[in-house]
């Protein structure tokens, strides 16, 4: 796929990743209000096609932030509703239709409690593919309905990984970069440098990579932390990352600064493998470094969508395809696949949970179903155990399981390295 994102969409994502890391974590006045703007309306009905399915609906609530400069995941919605139409299509859950409304949550944190209290309101049975950075202020509320959260696609808060009624299908951004030192072994890197934010949850970040890569294998020779704001010239850090003759660099940043730190690097003749997470870089990033991402080391949950021989991607396509948007074409308005695919995913495995609840399908059934259920099989050869504990540290993240992509000729790449779960690592 390829990032057509317009210079907007750029500040959003370097501001998503200053959001992710250093306000997700907690319930600042300062991080959103409630006159934040949307692109779109805070929250949409489902149209999904009932086909077969005739008894009475099944409600979902997809929620993610939308059209916000901080954050921008459109993909959730499409995603959503692709899979609850092809699975109504079927014949639903046991006869009944899934119906799959939407809240955008805006970024913004009075905005993202109306949409947990909308799913509350509205009897959901689950959110899914949440994808917020505030789900330090939706869960609690969530929590207190028994409506557990399947599929949240984790943008670095503590609670996602500790709450009892979150249902992780990956570790999210959290995973992604656990897993980034791994895939640079993989590549035959040796010696890391890390890059990150100077903001709290930025250097949390950074040290939850230096303190994973030597299990990985690499020797760790330092962090080089960099203002959130206020730079424009990035030849000083160049020059620290440089003195550390690092031969890869983890790049916990945006990408604004990442592609910066790339060109700054590479006029003083350092050019380490890259590595970063696939909601921080993609193909229109790669396109603003001038060749310089080529051959990074990108972790992501799922395999690139430029992979349409994988069965997942291939599924997904399809889906999406059915329901009228091609991953493969619409680049302009998705940025964030992976995003997306999750969102798909978490449609399939609630249907999949619900397929042996005998009775209402309700928050409170369905909690139950995924505590008490084994192992799940969901589209594209994903095997999923919602009711498998994840490591110390992490109980809600079972699996944590990061692909690696790379950058071929400005476009996105599945790298032939086996996918690594980072929570067998941490066990």
């Amino acid at each position: 796929m390829q990032w057509m994102r317009t210079q907007t969409r750029r500040m959003a994502g370097w501001r998503a990743s200053i959001v992710i890391l250093a306000c997700a974590v907690v319930a600042l006045a300062g991080c959103g209000s409630s006159s934040g703007s949307s692109s779109g309306s805070n929250s949409s009905s489902g149209t999904s096609s009932s086909g077969s399915a005739r008894g009475s609906p099944i409600k979902l609530l997809a929620s993610a932030s939308v059209g916000s400069p901080l954050a921008d995941f459109p993909e959730v919605q499409v995603a959503a509703q692709a899979a609850a139409d092809e699975i109504n299509k079927a014949g639903g859950v046991n006869g009944h239709p899934l119906d799959v409304d939407f809240c955008n949550t805006r970024s913004d944190a009075n905005q993202s409690q109306v949409c947990a209290r909308q799913a509350v309101s509205g009897k959901d049975a689950a959110v899914v593919g949440l994808a917020t950075n505030f789900s330090n202020l939706m869960l609690p509320i969530l929590q207190s309905a028994s409506i557990p959260a399947v599929g949240l696609y984790t943008l670095g808060a503590p609670i996602d990984r500790q709450s009892p009624d979150v249902f992780a299908l990956n570790g999210g951004t959290t995973g992604n970069f656990l897993a980034d030192p791994y895939g640079l072994v993989a590549e035959g890197r040796k010696k890391l440098a890390i890059a990150v934010l100077d903001v709290p949850e930025g250097i949390a970040n950074g040290q939850s990579v230096a303190s994973i890569a030597p299990r990985a294998g690499m020797q760790v020779v330092g962090t080089v932390k960099i203002p959130a704001t206020g730079v424009s010239d990035y030849s000083t850090y160049a020059a620290q990352l440089a003195k550390l003759r690092a031969d890869s660099v983890v790049l916990v940043v945006g990408p604004s600064v990442e592609v910066a730190l790339m060109k700054a690097s590479h006029a003083l003749g350092f050019d380490p493998t890259w590595s970063a997470h696939s909601i921080l870089f993609g193909e229109q990033d790669a396109a603003q470094a001038d060749g310089l991402a080529e051959g990074m080391v990108i972790a992501s949950p799922y395999p690139s969508i430029r992979s349409t021989s994988d069965p997942l991607i291939a599924a997904f396509t399809k889906s999406l395809k059915a329901a009228g948007t091609d991953p493969q074409t619409s680049s302009a308005k998705y940025a964030h696949w992976s995003v997306g695919i999750n969102a798909w995913l978490s449609v399939y495995a609630v249907a999949a949970a619900a397929k042996g609840i005998k009775g209402d399908v309700t928050g409170a059934s369905l909690t139950q179903a995924l505590k008490q259920s084994g192992t799940l099989s969901l589209p594209g050869g994903i095997s999923w155990n919602p009711s498998a504990a994840g490591p110390s540290g992490y109980p809600r993240f079972a699996q944590m399981t990061s692909y690696f992509v790379t950058i071929k000729n400005g476009r996105l790449a599945t790298l032939p390295i086996k996918p690594v779960d980072v929570a067998t690592k941490l066990r």
